[in-house]
């Protein structure tokens, strides 16, 4: 359960044992995680960020940062992640540290890549059903 308090504008919240430092600016939440700042945003729409037992979930050196937008779900198992992803007219941006993650959709499909990264697949995303199209 998340549990918020407001004190001098910034929105403080704690899931479990991890504390969330949010902060509203231009139309975006910024959430402060230990050092480093999550930024969801579709248009005027805020995301949902999930942390999953009271920690962002994290695989082998990897970040996992989920955001739900309505029903669908975006999945990112990256380190230091950029997510911006142009639904319709929208831009979807979050951010875990510097490398920048580029979204696509045509034919209500998401396709994701990384930039300024080695990693440079494809990740592709249905968004009429929100599960991963590898």
């Amino acid at each position: 359960m998340l549990k918020c308090r407001a004190e001098n504008s910034i929105l403080k919240c704690r899931v479990g044992k991890l504390y969330l430092s949010v902060e509203m600016e231009n139309s975006i939440f910024k959430c402060k995680v230990g050092n480093s700042i999550l930024e969801c945003r579709v248009g005027n729409i805020i995301l949902e960020c999930r942390v999953v037992n009271s920690k962002l979930r994290c695989g082998v050196g990897n970040s996992i940062l989920k955001c739900r937008v309505g029903k669908l779900y975006l999945s990112v198992e990256l380190e230091n992640i950029i997510l911006k992803c142009k639904v319709g007219n929208s831009i979807l941006e979050c951010r875990v540290g510097n490398i920048i993650l580029e979204c696509r959709v045509r034919n209500s499909i998401i396709k994701c890549r990384a930039l300024n990264s080695i990693l440079m697949r494809w990740w592709i995303i249905n968004t009429s059903n929100a599960q991963y199209i590898i």
